[in-house]
């Protein structure tokens, strides 16, 4: 199957990067308590944070964080003794530059899209907002984000990544990552 075409005016495509398996039992309240959410959210009216970044939504272990093929990380957890509930993500890259060819299932659902740099560090909500920005950019930027802190549009995420190469250049570039539920266990 081809990569996923996304976007408007623009010509945009999403490949797949991998697979991960990520934690489904801690609550909002549980992980971000209100100063953390206050230096590193643009939104907190939420479900719940996701991310490509492990440090915002965690992965049940670093070497389940991102698997290139889905029967890898099935293998990987059929080893493992989880007693939680967990997820299984896909995590696709948008590219502008050209279509390629992997294996992306549309039956997936998408969480959203995240702006983050090469190592997948969140420049969402992981990189904090100073005192004298963060109430513009919440009005600017918040209304576009939905409940997982994830933006919906790819191409909103698109021109945050501009704003977010320019304001954090010590982790530039950074890119756009589609996230997508694959599999719910427990």
């Amino acid at each position: 199957m081809r990569d996923t075409l996304v976007g408007g005016e623009t010509a945009m495509f999403e490949h797949l990067l991998g697979f991960g398996a990520r934690e489904s039992w801690q609550t909002f309240e549980d992980t971000w308590p209100p100063d953390r959410q206050a230096l590193y959210l643009l939104r907190t009216d939420l479900d719940k944070p996701l991310s490509t970044d492990i440090l915002v939504w965690a992965a049940l272990s670093k070497t389940l964080d991102l698997q290139s093929r889905l029967e890898d990380l099935h293998h990987s957890l059929a080893q493992s003794e989880l007693g939680k509930p967990y997820c299984i993500i896909a995590i696709t890259q948008v590219s502008v530059l050209e279509e390629s060819i992997s294996s992306f299932d549309p039956g997936w659902q998408r969480l959203g899209y995240d702006v983050s740099d090469t190592w997948r560090l969140s420049g969402l909500s992981n990189c904090g907002y100073l005192s004298d920005e963060i109430d513009d950019l919440r009005e600017e930027w918040g209304p576009h984000l939905n409940l997982y802190h994830l933006f919906e549009d790819v191409e909103r995420a698109w021109d945050f990544r501009s704003l977010t190469n320019w304001r954090v250049p010590e982790h530039a570039p950074f890119y756009v990552y589609g996230l997508y539920l694959v599999e719910q266990h427990g």
